[in-house]
């Protein structure tokens, strides 16, 4: 049997750097499409229809649902461009990334765009 000598380079320190901030933030704009989620969910559920701009509200003004709904905001909004500019360094840097990564985040990138345009999110800030 042979042994390989692996060695940890700069370059390989680097690219391990880009993925995991990478799989970070596609984390953090998964759970803040699960909880966007939460809210439509919970709206349906009280309103008997999927709720819209003007409709009655269920997110409490000062209460732990409000606090949910901020930190969910955060990565929906910075997620996106963060996630594109860390891809875009990594792409002018010749970087290694791995596709899974790079596919998924792509859709994520798609759903929190999505999420951000509809008017179920006026309705749950509103």
């Amino acid at each position: 049997m042979e042994t390989q000598n692996i060695e940890l380079t700069k370059k390989s320190r680097i690219n391990a750097t880009f993925n995991s901030v990478l799989v970070f933030i596609e984390l953090t704009m998964l759970l803040s499409i699960l909880i966007f989620s939460f809210f439509v969910i919970k709206g349906y559920s009280v309103l008997g229809h999927i709720p819209f701009y003007g409709d009655k509200e269920i997110v409490s003004f000062n209460g732990f649902d409000r606090k949910v709904v901020i930190i969910m905001l955060y990565p929906m909004w910075f997620g996106v461009y963060v996630w594109i500019f860390i891809l875009v360094c990594s792409f002018l840097s010749n970087f290694k990334r791995k596709r899974k990564a790079v596919i998924f985040g792509l859709i994520l990138c798609l759903l929190n765009i999505l999420a951000m345009f509809s008017s179920q999110l006026a309705w749950i800030i509103d």
